[in-house]
């Protein structure tokens, strides 16, 4: 069950819950330059 953007896994009908951890691929931060736009923005 999905609530509010989380997932509540207690009190679910499931005998077994899968988590998956997703990580930011570090190309995409290679290819927007974010941290540079705010500094920028910043100072």
């Amino acid at each position: 069950m999905i609530a509010g953007g989380r997932v509540d896994r207690t009190g679910n009908e499931f005998d077994t819950n899968y988590l998956d951890n997703l990580w930011p691929d570090l190309t995409v931060d290679a290819e927007l330059p974010l941290t540079d736009r705010l500094h920028n923005r910043i100072y």
